[in-house]
């Protein structure tokens, strides 16, 4: 079911409230320009919430590469990896190098972070039977470590 079209008057008048219900959802956290896009859809129609968008673009409260940065910002503080990072933003529909580029440009010291997630999970220091140890590997595989990460975790576990 399509709406009926906006009077001037009207449309100009809901041009700004789809501006503030757009800033008060920018305020809560960084978007996509797409998953903004889709929330302002509730309240306007396709091409007054795209001219939106470009307003908050030009104004800069729009940033695709603040939102880049805040999720991998996020991400990171929940310990993950580095391609479980890039999987997510490849599933948002970002290209493989961009994620690779915005991680890069993150600098993190993936090897601490993943050494902090498994002493999280595995917080006594325990032999190793190769069930046991395929059960840690697999743990941070899930969180998107590499293997040569995992191999320096393995190894430093192991003479402890």
């Amino acid at each position: 079911m399509s709406r009926k079209p906006l009077k001037p008057e009207m449309r100009k008048r809901n041009s700004s409230s789809v501006y503030k219900k757009a800033l008060q959802y920018l305020a809560r956290r960084e978007h996509t320009r797409n998953q903004l896009r889709q929330k302002l859809l509730r309240h306007a129609e396709a091409d007054e919430a795209d001219e939106v968008l470009d307003q908050l673009e030009r104004d800069n409260f729009l940033s695709e590469g603040r939102y880049l940065a805040s999720y991998i910002e996020t991400q990171v503080r929940k310990l993950y990896g580095p391609e479980r990072i890039i999987a997510g933003l490849c599933h948002q529909g970002y290209d493989r190098s961009v994620a690779e580029r915005s991680l890069r440009e993150a600098s993190v010291d993936w090897l601490a972070r993943a050494r902090r997630c498994y002493t999280n999970r595995f917080p006594e220091a325990q032999t190793m039977d190769d069930r046991e140890r395929h059960r840690r590997i697999r743990f941070l595989r899930s969180r998107g470590y590499h293997e040569d990460t995992i191999r320096s975790i393995l190894a430093g576990s192991c003479e402890e």
